[in-house]
């Protein structure tokens, strides 16, 4: 029952990050004048192997001021808010930055570190507890039973450290 606690917690996190993005995304078209006409996550958008795992990309398609369509991908998240590729200005740079950005609620963020991290300590702790003892039927147990709480403390430090 916890399990689906967590699970519910963090699916909700999720959900109120892609509304969060979503709003914002819609306040930034509005402010350069732009009509939005769609939305679309775009995880594999160019440079997503470099791209730092706290930042998000989306498509925008867009009418301009003159109505013609465009689309035009911009990042999500991290220290500079929002990134538009290609950028068009520098206006359009500056004005970005000026805009609010919006965090997952402090429980929101403990809640996908716990979660998350559980899940990660479990695996790495059966993983292990399979390599030490081999043929075990009691080596998955040892590895959940010793993995998950070093996952959930590693998940909420990693949430909880300082970052500039």
């Amino acid at each position: 029952m916890p399990t689906l606690i967590l699970l519910a917690l963090v699916a909700g996190a999720v959900v109120w990050q892609v509304v969060s993005d979503r709003a914002s995304l819609s306040q930034l078209a509005s402010a350069r004048g732009w009509r939005l006409e769609r939305i679309s996550f775009a995880p594999f958008a160019p440079g997503w192997l470099t791209r730092s795992r706290h930042l998000r990309a989306y498509r925008l398609h867009y009418r301009d001021g003159s109505g013609r369509l465009e689309t035009r991908t911009c990042v999500v998240g991290g220290p500079a808010g929002f990134r538009l590729d290609p950028p068009s200005c520098e206006a359009d740079a500056a004005s970005a930055r000026t805009l609010p950005r919006k965090r997952l609620p402090r429980i929101a963020r403990l809640a996908l570190g716990a979660g998350l991290g559980c899940w990660a300590g479990a695996a790495i702790g059966i993983g292990l507890c399979l390599v030490i003892y081999p043929g075990s039927n009691v080596a998955p147990a040892y590895g959940v039973i010793y993995g998950a709480p070093a996952g959930v403390l590693a998940g909420l430090v990693f949430v909880l450290w300082p970052r500039d």
